[in-house]
């Protein structure tokens, strides 16, 4: 925006190889395309052969703006014209002839020596006037050739002087752009170099191992479960023969890309010391003296200017005065006389030294541009050559990629014993988990039988008690026997595809190992508390069936004294009643004996499988410890990528910004009105004057609506507004219409438009 800001100014362009000089007038809404347009109209040099540079080296992009470059801001900033066409044709030192038109001042030699004394006589006197009279004119006109000699020659020798600078900076303009493409290649070199190296580095390390590595895969044999069909060994999984036939090819890839990046790298020094060379002989014009001498020309030209002033003066109005007056004062005249021909021989010697400077000048300006033609050709080739080295290098960079591409197969291979062991530890760790759900199933099945069978003896036990007081029917929800589970006849051989390690967290052995191990420790206490329970129930069952014992021990010692058959009978009912009972309690006792002995097989193995777990949960622990130290640098990761991310937000807000900045400006200068030049797709007003449109303008004359453009229009209207899509250069000549009364041999343009609102509405 604040390019846009400087308004249209002119720009110094030097054309290199005439060294004329040319003002261009841009703004920074142009293109650089459209300059190098006009360039092409002026100059007659085809678009395709300009070359625009600055005076630090910087190309003028086509497709850039004039306001892309800071450096046209400066008044003193100069673009250099070259000519592609002209840097191959130029001629050769030989042929450089440069014409000298040198024009040496008249020498009067009567008017540089003072008229002599004379008698004082009447017509002596007279005489001698006479001849004062033709010795001041001499002067004048001896002056006059002075002053001109002096100045033609200071123009000259100025000329020269602009021309060479010309092509001087020119040709420094040209060097510098020559060290600029040479330091983008020593950076572009010195990365692909650096890179190249440690793609060979590596590359050797990968192919010095191959035999190496091949063996260690050759050592690996496969576990039992990933075998496929004869395939034993890691390296029966690969495809040696053609491995090794990928081997040689890279090797063979390898030697060629690393010779030719050798001889590339040469050639690139060798080309560096040409540049270094070249930048050596470049700064040894030195155009110091002719600057000196064309600062003396200028004085010497100051003199002979004033000497004329004051010759002239003295022959026009001082000595008319004298000779007015009577008797004349001959010394006067005799004293003014020779101080004139003092002035005038100093005024010679002046211009023959400024005469001998436009010598020296026309012989060092052949010189010079045959300096010129010489180092822009060397220039030139050395330009060409480091393009040659970049498509070369671009080349050789593309190869490296593809070695590093085909290296990537190698690495698998020295990475696959690590891929193994991990597939090893995947395989023992499904294994183990098949077995333990076997087993786990196997446990749940059986403890399913147990608590079936003890539920079908209960209800058995229950119908059997009360056979004799309820009828089958009475309540039909007791008649229904206990559930089973039927498990299928397939032992859970063989699973479905297990998921990976990560999502197995789910299953029954890689749960949380905290909340797993308080489960079976509260199971264990459980389990501990029903066996003390049953220790106590076994302990008063036996106590029961020992009191039973001794009771009916006692009655069967203890003498009846009373028989009574009543008491005999009851006492027999007794003794039946506490058999049955006994027999009962009998079998609780065995029924819970059983119990405990299966509560403490239980007890056992839940300890084992605590243990069990206990060596499982080290196991998680390093693999804890693993997620988290990866979950640390992906943590470190995300944090650097979220930075760069904000990076490229804040950088693409600033780019959006500038294309916003550039829209609106865009539309801003299609919508102004030009009037100090006329350009492809500008916007012209047009004012009517005599019948025909005349563009409005200031120090751009004679531009006009062109006549089909001016037929479209239904009416006359005062003033015309439209977007130029062509431009029609014409001039007036005798055989030709003159419909803008102009004079003869008089250019003009004839402006092709586009109306920027309706015809009718004009």
């Amino acid at each position: 925006q604040k390019g846009a800001m400087w308004g249209r100014a002119a720009i110094k362009l030097y054309v290199s190889n005439s060294g004329e000089r040319i003002n261009v007038q841009a703004s920074p809404t142009d293109t650089i395309a459209s300059l190098i347009h006009r360039l092409a109209e002026e100059t007659k040099i085809p678009t395709h052969a300009q070359i625009l540079l600055t005076s630090d080296g910087s190309t003028l992009n086509p497709e850039d703006r004039v306001g892309n470059y800071p450096q046209l801001r400066d008044p003193k900033a100069v673009v250099y014209l070259f000519d592609r066409n002209y840097i191959f044709r130029s001629p050769s030192p030989k042929q450089v002839k440069v014409a000298v038109g040198i024009n040496p001042p008249k020498i009067l030699t009567e008017c540089l020596a003072a008229i002599e004394p004379r008698s004082s006589d009447h017509s002596s006197s007279q005489e001698l006037l006479e001849r004062f009279k033709i010795q001041f004119d001499g002067h004048c006109k001896q002056a006059r050739e002075f002053e001109r000699c002096c100045t033609e020659s200071k123009m000259d020798v100025v000329r020269i002087l602009q021309e060479l600078e010309v092509h001087l900076g020119s040709l420094d303009a040209a060097f510098y752009n020559l060290m600029n493409h040479r330091g983008s290649m020593v950076k572009m070199f010195d990365e692909f170099f650096s890179e190249f190296t440690a793609i060979v580095k590596e590359s050797s390390t990968l192919f010095d191992n191959f035999e190496y590595d091949l063996g260690e895969l050759r050592n690996v044999e496969l576990h039992p479960a990933l075998r496929i069909g004869n395939k034993t060994t890691l390296l029966d999984m690969q495809p040696e023969g053609r491995l090794r036939e990928t081997l040689g090819k890279c090797r063979s890839w390898r030697d060629r890309l690393e010779k030719s990046v050798v001889e590339l790298r040469a050639e690139f020094d060798e080309i560096r010391e040409e540049v270094k060379k070249e930048e050596g002989q470049l700064k040894r014009v030195d155009l110091s003296w002719l600057k000196s001498a064309v600062e003396d020309v200028h004085q010497d030209a100051i003199y002979c200017h004033s000497l004329y002033k004051q010759v002239y003066d003295n022959f026009h109005k001082w000595l008319p005065a004298v000779l007015a007056e009577y008797p004349v004062d001959t010394k006067q005249l005799h004293g003014r006389d020779e101080n004139q021909c003092r002035n005038l021989k100093g005024a010679q010697d002046r211009s023959r030294r400024t005469l001998d400077t436009v010598h020296r000048a026309h012989d060092l300006r052949p010189k010079i541009r045959a300096h010129f033609y010489n180092k822009l050709r060397v220039i030139s080739k050395l330009q060409t050559k480091i393009r040659g080295c970049s498509k070369k290098l671009a080349l050789y960079r593309q190869g490296s990629i593809s070695l590093q591409q085909k290296c990537r197969e190698f690495w698998k291979i020295k990475k696959l014993p690590d891929i193994y062991s991990s597939c090893v530890y995947e395989t023992r760790r499904r294994i183990t988990f098949q077995k333990q759900f076997m087993e786990l199933i196997s446990d749940f099945q059986s403890k399913l039988e147990c608590a079936h069978t003890e539920e079908a003896r209960r209800r058995w036990e229950f119908a059997k008690g009360f056979r004799g007081y309820l009828k089958l029917d009475f309540f039909p929800f007791l008649k229904s026997p206990p559930p089973r589970v039927i498990f299928p006849d397939k032992k859970f051989e063989k699973f479905p595809p297990m998921e990976p390690l990560e999502d197995t967290k789910s299953a029954v052995i890689v749960q949380d190992d905290s909340a797993e191990i308080k489960a079976l420790k509260a199971e264990l206490e459980q389990l501990k508390t029903q066996l003390q329970s049953t220790v106590k129930e076994n302990k008063i069952l036996r106590d029961e069936k020992e009191s039973n014992s001794v009771l009916q021990q006692s009655k069967v010692v203890t003498p009846i004294k009373v028989i009574n058959p009543a008491s005999e009978e009851q006492a027999a009912e007794r003794l039946r009643t506490l058999q049955r009972e006994n027999k009962s309690l009998e079998a609780k006792l065995e029924m819970i004996s059983q119990g405990m002995n299966k509560r403490e097989e239980e007890l056992q193995h839940k300890v084992e499988e605590l243990r069990e777990i206990q060596k499982n949960n080290a196991h998680l622990e390093v693999y804890v410890d693993k997620v988290k130290t990866e979950k640390k640098s992906m943590q470190t990761e995300l944090e650097n990528m979220s930075v760069k991310i904000v990076l490229l937000l804040k950088e693409n807000r600033k780019l959006k910004a500038k294309e916003d900045r550039e829209s609106m400006w865009k539309e801003q200068s299609n919508m102004r009105i030009s009037f100090k030049s006329f350009q492809l797709h500008d916007i012209a007003l047009f004012l009517e004057r005599k019948g025909v449109y005349v563009a409005f303008n200031q120090d751009c004359p004679n531009r006009f609506l062109a006549p089909e453009c001016q037929s479209v229009l239904k009416t006359k209207p005062l003033s015309v507004l439209g977007k130029i899509v062509q431009i029609r250069k014409g001039k007036v000549e005798p055989n030709r219409k003159n419909l803008y009364k102009l004079a003869m041999g008089t250019d003009y343009y004839e402006l092709i438009v586009e109306f920027l609102q309706p015809v009718e509405n004009h």
